[in-house]
C-alpha cells in the first residue's frame, strides 16, 4: 500500500515565515541547511493590512548568525522567528484595517 500522505509537493508553497518547528528553508524539522535561500515575509511581516501583499525577501541561515550564541535547541532561529511578530507600538493591520495587537502578551497568560 502506498502511503501519499507522507510525501508531496506543494506548488507553488508559500512559507512566509515558518514556525517554531520549520525555518522558512527548513526540509525537517528543526532543519537549518546552509546555502538554501527561499523568498519569505519574516522582515516585514504583516506590512499590509492582512499580509495579502507583503514584501517577500531572501532568507537563509546566514540570517542567524548574529544569534549563534543561543545555539541550544534551535534558539538562533526561535530568536530571529519571535523577533519578527508584531510588538507593541507596531503599526500592522489585519484583514479589516483594524491595528494588530501585540502577541507577546497571549504568549505569557
Amino acid at each position: 500500500m502506498e502511503r501519499a500522505a507522507e510525501f508531496g509537493l506543494i506548488d507553488p508553497y508559500d512559507v512566509r515565515c515558518g514556525n517554531v518547528h520549520f525555518a522558512p528553508n527548513a526540509r525537517n524539522h528543526y532543519d537549518n541547511p546552509v546555502g538554501v535561500t527561499v523568498q519569505t515575509t519574516c522582515h516585514d511581516w504583516w506590512s499590509t493590512p492582512g499580509g495579502q501583499n507583503d514584501p517577500r525577501t531572501a532568507f537563509d541561515t546566514s540570517l542567524l548568525d548574529v544569534y549563534a550564541q543561543y545555539y541550544d535547541c534551535g534558539g538562533p532561529w526561535q530568536v530571529f522567528w519571535m523577533q519578527s511578530w508584531p510588538g507593541l507600538g507596531n503599526q500592522k493591520l489585519d484583514p479589516q484595517g483594524q491595528a494588530v495587537r501585540s502577541w507577546w502578551p497571549y504568549l505569557f497568560y
